[in-house]
């Protein structure tokens, strides 16, 4: 939850990046949303520049790390997510 939040500020989606703090905005090249939010502007707004190629190639550079991340650690955090959900029944709250 806490990277939702962080990615939806610091890629520009609810407020501007220049109004934001200097370590967002130092953070918001780095993070998905941020492309993924010039996309959909350059689509709304018109394509200059080729604006929404760019913000849609840089966004597919993140689908490889995604992807190897993803799979190297699927095991571990399915194992995780298995015990998290055991602990969580036997408090009886859900």
């Amino acid at each position: 939850m806490f990277l939702l939040v962080v990615q939806i500020s610091a890629g520009g989606g609810a407020y501007p990046l220049a109004v934001l703090p200097q370590w967002f905005q130092n953070m918001s090249p780095w993070l998905p949303v941020t492309h993924a939010t010039d996309a959909v502007r350059s689509a709304i707004a018109g394509i200059y520049n080729g604006d929404y190629w760019i913000s849609i190639g840089l966004l597919a550079l993140f689908l490889v790390p995604t992807l190897l991340v993803g799979l190297v650690l699927r095991i571990p955090v399915l194992k995780l997510n298995t015990s998290l959900a055991n602990a969580l029944e036997s408090t009886k709250l859900m």
